[in-house]
C-alpha cells in the first residue's frame, strides 16, 4: 500500500511539474533550428524567426519605466504580458501604435502588462512619444535589454506574447493588420480565462 502511494504520488509530481525551459534554452533551439535548415540550404543565408522560443521563459531583467518606475521579469508574472520591440524610424513600429493604444481602451490595462522596449535612447523616446502618444509602459535601457538580455535579431517590429507565468505562447511580427491585431486580442482574452 505504501508503495501504491508513493508511486501515485510521484506520478502526480511529475505531471504538474514540468521543468522551467529558461531563455538561453530557447536561443540554443532557434540556433539549432538556424543550423540544421543552413544544412539543407548550403550557401544561402538562413535565418530563424523567434517562433522558436515559444514555450520558453522569458529572460531575466531589471531596469526602470521612463516614467522612473522599477520593473524587472518577476514583476511581470500573475499577469500576462504583452512585449513589443520596436524603434523610432520604423515605419510598421509606428504603424502598430494606434492599433495598441486601441488595444489598452477594450482590455483593462491593469490585468495585462503592456511593455515596449524601443531600440532608441531615453531622450529620443520621450521626445516621439510627445508627439505619438502611445499608452505602454517604456523601459529604459532598451537597446541594451535587446541586443544583450533578448538578443534579439529578428527584425521589428516583433511583439511577444507572455503567459501569467512569464512563458512566451505567441510572437507576432507587424501588427499593423486587423486580423493579426484581433487574433492578438482573443489570445490576451484566452490568457485572462486560463487559471
Amino acid at each position: 500500500m505504501k508503495t501504491q502511494n508513493l508511486l501515485l504520488i510521484l506520478l502526480l509530481f511529475t505531471i504538474n511539474c514540468s521543468p522551467i525551459r529558461d531563455y538561453p534554452e530557447g536561443l540554443a533551439n532557434c540556433e539549432s533550428i538556424r543550423i540544421e535548415n543552413q544544412k539543407s540550404n548550403p550557401g544561402k543565408f538562413i535565418h530563424t524567426s523567434p517562433q522558436c522560443l515559444i514555450g520558453y521563459h522569458i529572460p531575466k531583467f531589471e531596469t526602470h519605466t521612463l516614467s522612473g518606475d522599477k520593473i524587472q521579469s518577476k514583476s511581470l508574472e500573475g499577469k500576462p504580458s504583452i512585449i513589443n520591440f520596436w524603434f523610432i524610424d520604423c515605419k510598421p513600429c509606428i504603424e502598430e501604435i494606434p492599433l495598441f493604444n486601441d488595444l489598452l481602451e477594450e482590455i483593462d490595462p491593469t490585468s495585462v502588462n503592456f511593455i515596449a522596449i524601443g531600440r532608441d535612447g531615453k531622450e529620443a523616446q520621450e521626445k516621439f512619444l510627445k508627439k505619438t502618444p502611445w499608452n505602454f509602459k517604456h523601459l529604459e535601457n532598451g537597446e541594451q535589454l535587446i541586443e544583450n538580455v533578448f538578443q534579439h535579431t529578428w527584425g521589428y517590429p516583433k511583439t511577444f506574447l507572455i503567459d501569467k507565468e512569464g512563458i512566451i505562447v505567441s510572437v507576432y511580427g507587424g501588427l499593423a493588420f486587423k486580423d493579426r491585431i484581433s487574433l492578438l486580442k482573443s489570445e490576451i482574452l484566452e490568457l485572462l480565462e486560463a487559471k
